[in-house]
């Protein structure tokens, strides 16, 4: 799967240095977790910056919107992204794991261990009324 995935990659920096396309970030594997009201969405994306070899980065991303909205941009460009980190695609550590403890608590544990720069690029603690805990959850 990882394999396919850097085939894909790799295929579309082509492409993009043949055209002279902007690169857009790309979205890999994703995993969604609606709080127990069903009012909110928190969602896991492993995503690529789309920057190309060399100055690209994979890293692991948590949006939090309400559940009829969708995900429109990455990064500190979206006001849904609560937390993300540099984690270069390592696949010897867990990605962040995620847990509603009730409808306004949420919990990010994460490996310091997966964290390229050993911090997050962004880690929102209040967004709209949810409280965002974070832990390490290293081993």
């Amino acid at each position: 799967m990882v394999i396919l995935f850097l085939l894909i990659l790799g295929a579309r920096y082509a492409l993009d240095a043949l055209v002279g396309g902007k690169a857009e970030p790309m979205v890999g594997h994703v995993t969604r977790y609606p709080s127990p009201d069903l009012k909110w969405v928190a969602t896991l994306e492993e995503v690529d910056n789309g920057l190309g070899f060399g100055q690209g980065m994979l890293y692991d991303e948590v949006h939090l919107q309400l559940a009829n909205e969708k995900i429109v941009d990455h990064g500190d460009a979206d006001s849904s992204a609560i937390f993300y980190a540099d984690s270069m695609g390592k696949q010897d550590t867990l990605p962040p794991r995620l847990h509603w403890v009730n409808a306004t608590h949420l919990v990010i544990a994460y490996d310091l261990n997966r964290i390229e720069s050993t911090r997050p690029g962004k880690s929102i603690r209040r967004l709209q009324g949810i409280e965002i805990v974070y832990q390490n959850d290293a081993p």
